[in-house]
């Protein structure tokens, strides 16, 4: 894998240099002195968007211009406004806080600094060290980063006209500038102050690459092919100089959507039907080791859907590598990341990183522009792809327990997943919490991910942790990808399990009254990602570009469709049903009821507690049912474990012959019936009554009944 990685990006890079050295150096003759400066706008690899992303990073778009005029020598480069719009909304991550405009990390680069490729000019083009115009509300404009024309000594002692920071010597020039967001106009990125110093010789070219913009495609709608929707650009110019654009309409990726969701089983060789879930009892407890629920299961629907915070280096097989000066792997500021070749797909949530020590050309007469942006985080994602899972409905008394990696894919009681497999994911302190990525994998492969420790082990040894479950029954799981394999369709699987205590003398956990059960329902998605009940203000600012805004962040698509969110699993309620056959308070007789419950016992049974309400079948039944029956002690209508509940029907049902049914929210229930005339003085008979089971149990005719004893 390592070695496969390395290909690959020497390939990448070996294609980079081909394709620029044609442009930058000797592209034909497409431009005279005198001509009009032209430049053509392409994409040259359109990415795949997921369409849940709200910070989904566009291909960059690259404009290549020849011919023009001459530039005045010793005057200031004259400079030129471009404007990159989109039908949905700029998510660049903002630098400064100002109210606006505000400065963006989207860059535009002038002839590819930093690329590796041969300039004409030692120290200018891409022979330049990258370098950020520090003004970038007015660019090389007026009290800006001025930018000059000059001449110097070229190939054979041709004088070649370079970008210069100074108007007499060969200065590092501002090759670099942050985009400006507006309010006002969501959905553009505005480059101000641009040096345009056309290239005028026949066979040289300008190039200006466009590149970490980033786009709210979450739900974007329009047309193409099936599963895609393709994500268009245009490219506009403003300047006191003839600039002419070709082609300024570009698709600059294409949207789709990425992730699917399912259950299944603990053993992960059958779905779970996602409207039932798993079921457990209510009093039957689920003690320690925390037994499964179910697995979850993330799949990607494109190969590239799933990405690490950085763009993994050589020594690792995908996951972030050693934090070293030039390792390609390091945090924001003076170490490096590997991700600053200009126009490299680097198949990670950052962008393009200028290089350490980036300098930042001064204004005109020193000091700073208000608002301007620094180095320190352009491109940096906060983290890698999260998949998050959130619960709702969890019962008091519950506990929750997650895998705190992916779980191999194996059929059978899966083991946890190990450093070595890919993909790989661990489990985070929260949706946000950053990450920052500082140790090889051959070390630690989860070290600066924020991750979770394990709080026990499942039977199968397992790694898991207990979430925190709030007040309303809420909670949350979260892990993000270390380790994944760009060009492989992936899964990952994350088990879930419970355990919980019953409580000697009450129905744990509680069901709430006129209930037969609980249930627990899953969302599954990305992270971070909005609430399932956001509120309208909080899903217009998920969409707008911030300081503090994550990246990626994401929606979920999934609300609001039907049978969204999943049943994950649901506790029922321990009752028992008992069939009295005839019950009769009419022509002189009357029934007397008894009902046992029989929990306490010399065998180690939990004790319970509840109601059994009494539902009559026949003629002069109550109008209103069920009728509870007398509770025993000091607990209103529950009839407490160990004791016998008793009543007349004259009482409950006073003119009633039929059947009845009693439901008692307790295991174990037994049922006695009286029948006798007024006092018991001529005719009296009594039977058990007969146990049915619980209520859930079937009795639509398709099975024949059957009894319990």
């Amino acid at each position: 894998m390592v070695d496969f990685r390395r290909w690959i990006l020497a390939l990448a890079i070996v294609a980079l240099f081909a394709g620029l050295a044609s442009a930058q150096v000797n592209i034909g003759p497409v431009g005279t002195t005198g001509a009009q400066l032209t430049c053509a706008a392409t994409v040259a690899v359109p990415p795949a968007l997921r369409q849940e992303g709200v910070t989904e990073l566009i291909g960059d778009i690259v404009l290549t211009c020849s011919g023009g005029q001459q530039p005045v020598a010793g005057a200031a480069l004259p400079t030129a406004n471009i404007v990159v719009s989109l039908p949905t909304g700029v998510t660049s991550r903002i630098m400064n806080s100002s109210t606006t405009p505000l400065v963006s990390d989207a860059i535009l680069m002038i002839d590819e600094p930093g690329s590796g490729l041969p300039p004409v000019v030692p120290g200018s083009g891409p022979g330049a060290a990258q370098a950020l115009c520090g003004s970038p509300l007015v660019g090389a404009g007026a009290t800006g980063c001025l930018q000059y024309p000059i001449q110097v000594a070229g190939p054979g002692g041709v004088p070649v006209t370079v970008q210069s920071s100074s108007p007499t010597t060969l200065t590092q020039p501002a090759n670099m500038f942050q985009g400006i967001w507006n309010s006002a106009a969501p959905n553009q990125i505005q480059f101000l102050g641009i040096p345009v110093m056309p290239p005028v010789t026949s066979g040289f070219a300008r190039v200006y690459r466009i590149t970490n913009v980033r786009a709210n495609v979450a739900g974007y709608g329009g047309t193409g092919l099936a599963g895609t929707v393709p994500l268009n650009a245009s490219v506009s110019i403003s300047s006191s100089t003839s600039i002419l654009v070709n082609n300024p309409t570009l698709t600059t990726g294409f949207i789709q959507q990425s992730l699917n969701v399912s259950l299944r089983n603990t053993a992960n060789n059958n779905g779970i039907n996602g409207t039932t879930g798993s079921t457990f009892a209510q009093c039957t407890a689920q003690g320690l080791p925390p037994v499964g629920i179910a697995t979850l299961v993330y799949s990607e629907n494109f190969a590239t859907a799933w990405k690490t915070r950085v763009s993994p280096n050589s020594n690792s097989a995908n996951g972030p590598g050693p934090q070293t000066p030039g390792s390609g792997q390091a945090g924001p500021g003076s170490l490096d990341r590997g991700q600053n070749v200009p126009g490299v797909i680097y198949n990670s949530e950052s962008g393009f990183i200028p290089q350490p020590n980036t300098p930042i050309i001064p204004p005109a007469g020193g000091g700073s522009i208000t608002g301007g942006g620094g180095t320190g985080s352009i491109g940096f994602a906060d983290y890698g792809t999260r998949l998050k899972m959130t619960l709702r409905g969890v019962p008091s008394g519950v506990s929750v327990y997650v895998s705190t990696t992916n779980l191999a894919n194996a059929n059978t009681n899966p083991p946890a997943a190990t450093a070595a497999t890919v993909p790989f994911a661990a489990l985070v302190i929260n949706e946000t919490a950053l990450d920052t990525s500082t140790a090889s994998p051959a070390n630690n492969i989860i070290s600066g991910i924020p991750a979770v420790t394990q709080t026990t082990t499942t039977s199968n040894s397992v790694p898991v942790a207990q979430l925190s479950v709030d007040a309303s029954g809420n909670a949350t799981a979260v892990w993000e990808v270390v380790q994944t394999n760009p060009n492989a369709l992936e899964t990952l699987n994350f088990g879930v399990y419970l355990s919980y205590g019953v409580t000697s003398g009450i129905n744990s956990p509680p069901i709430p009254a006129g209930q037969n059960s609980v249930t627990s329902q899953v969302y599954m998605s990305y992270a971070p990602a909005l609430p399932d009940a956001a509120s309208s203000t909080a899903q217009a600012n998920w969409g707008n570009p911030s300081v503090t805004s994550s990246i990626p962040r994401f929606v979920d698509l999934r609300l609001g469709t039907s049978g969204y969110p999943f049943n994950l699993f649901s506790i029922n309620i321990c009752q028992t049903a008992l069939l009295f056959p005839y019950v009769i308070n009419t022509n002189g007789f009357d029934t007397g009821l008894a009902i046992a419950n029989t929990t306490s016992d010399p065998f180690g049974t939990r004790n319970q507690v509840g109601t059994c309400g009494l539902n009559f079948f026949g003629s002069t039944a109550p109008t209103t049912q069920p009728v509870l029956m007398p509770g025993t002690g000091a607990s209103g209508n529950n009839v407490l474990s160990g004791t016998v509940s008793v009543t007349l029907a004259s009482t409950v049902a006073p003119g009633f012959a039929g059947y009845m049914i009693a439901t008692c929210n307790f295991s174990l229930a037994h049922g006695f019936a009286f029948i006798s005339d007024i006092g018991a003085r001529n005719l009296a008979m009594g039977y058990l009554a007969l146990v049915l089971g619980t209520t859930t149990g079937n009795r639509n005719g398709l099975l024949p009944e059957s009894l319990g004893h």
